[in-house]
């Protein structure tokens, strides 16, 4: 449900307000491109970040993102027209984050938890006869869930004392295609967070 995201930003940012002189916690925005071992089945992602840091070395992160992209194939000929789309409709993540100073600002670190994926599916078609009349018409939806352990690496650079921007790759669950295999499921994640 795409319109459950705006809620939910709407919900903890009034939340975060509350704690706004609370210097462990952090909220963000983050762009996200993905990569599935499948032709065409390649996602991007917008959404939000939200952490806790425990200590100067450990922290606690969750990820909301929709989708941004997907797949749309329309097919048309004289006597029928077909189309079919896929998005991610919502993918969260609840990560450990383990980070390491390599330099004044500069960190890496190492992400680790559940990840969670819905996928919506939508296929359309009008069949028609010689004298352009209607005889078949159907209309599916469906969505799909997969979930998992997730884990990457990233690096991340602070501006100041309240903004940070990152970079990372995580390795997601399997994509399960519903054959003899599964693909393999990766994202590389570009944001940045604004420390209260």
């Amino acid at each position: 449900m795409k319109a459950l995201l705006p809620a939910a930003m709407i919900m903890l940012g009034a939340a975060f307000t509350q704690n706004a002189m609370a210097s462990d916690v952090y909220v963000g925005a983050l762009y996200n491109q993905q990569d599935i071992d499948a032709p065409g089945n390649d996602f991007n992602t917008a959404g939000i970040v939200l952490g806790y840091q425990l200590n100067k070395y450990v922290a606690f992160e969750g990820r909301f993102a929709t989708g941004t992209s997907g797949v749309l194939a329309r097919t048309t000929a004289t006597d029928f027209s077909r189309s079919y789309k896929e998005d991610m409709d919502l993918q969260s993540s609840l990560l450990l984050k383990l980070t390491y100073p390599i330099a004044d600002g500069l960190n890496v670190y190492g992400l680790a938890g559940y990840t969670r994926s819905k996928i919506e599916f939508e296929s359309k078609g009008i069949q028609t006869n010689e004298l352009g009349n209607v005889v078949l018409e159907y209309h599916h939806e469906s969505s799909w869930t997969r979930g998992g352990l997730s884990y990457g690496i990233g690096v991340e650079y602070q501006l100041n004392d309240n903004f940070t921007v990152f970079v990372d790759h995580q390795i997601l669950p399997d994509f399960d295609v519903a054959i003899a295999y599964d693909q393999k499921w990766k994202s590389t994640t570009v944001g940045f967070a604004y420390r209260f």
